[in-house]
């Protein structure tokens, strides 16, 4: 989550190591609003589901949508994601 937040340019909160940039760490991610989500003990035990991947980057501005590649099939999935990468759709938004 970190690296893809970063990468597209999320807006991200301050962090005292890398002033005067604004980047996601895995401490400032994680935060009082993805403990209700999912706690760090649990994540760091198990690690997350798909479903829990998108709640904790809709806490963010950006544009989530989880899709399974079982509800319709593994040919209309890679169909899917196909399309979706061949667009230029903004990834960030408030």
């Amino acid at each position: 989550m970190v690296m893809a937040l970063n990468a597209i340019q999320a807006p991200a909160p301050t962090s005292p190591e890398y002033q005067p940039f604004h980047t996601f760490t895995q401490d400032n991610l994680l935060d009082d609003r993805t403990e209700a989500i999912l706690p760090r003990a649990i994540l760091s035990r198990q690690g997350m589901t798909l479903d829990q991947l998108g709640q904790l980057l809709s806490l963010h501005p950006v544009k989530v949508e989880v899709h399974h590649a079982t509800e319709r099939g593994l040919d209309e999935f890679r169909k899917t994601a196909s399309e979706y990468l061949a667009t230029k759709k903004p990834l960030c938004g408030s």
